[in-house]
């Protein structure tokens, strides 16, 4: 792929027990987004998530690309986060195993965002 890990960041891979309390995985985005709506816990965690995305991309030099790798639940989290807040459709299943997001920033604001999917036909769980 082109990537190396050069730094690993333990908030992208820890869910808190009383986040995972309130929100399970595989759970639609729509679902994601209306708890998102309600629970103070789930926001300020996928506030977070969006800070701490945001941080890593300002790192990357312009023109370059970087990888981020976090697990599901998390990532769902944090990207419904990311389109409320950017005011982007937010629509779709979960983000399932080898899925994503793909951000693009200018001057350190979202500029872009798009859903990265595998073919149905290749999925390795029903999400």
């Amino acid at each position: 792929m082109g990537f190396e890990v050069n730094e690993l960041i333990a908030e992208l891979g820890i869910l808190p027990k009383n986040i995972l309390e309130t929100i399970s995985w595989p759970s639609p985005l729509a679902e994601v987004e209306r708890v998102l709506r309600s629970d103070v816990d789930c926001i300020a965690f996928a506030n977070t998530q969006v800070r701490l995305w945001t941080s890593i991309a300002a790192r990357v030099p312009n023109e370059a690309t970087g990888l981020l790798v976090t697990h599901g639940g998390i990532i769902d989290l944090g990207v419904v986060a990311f389109l409320m807040a950017s005011k982007r459709p937010i629509e779709g299943e979960a983000i399932g195993y080898c899925e994503g997001l793909r951000l693009e920033f200018t001057s350190g604001r979202l500029t872009n965002a798009e859903m990265l999917r595998v073919p149905e036909h290749l999925h390795l769980s029903d999400t």
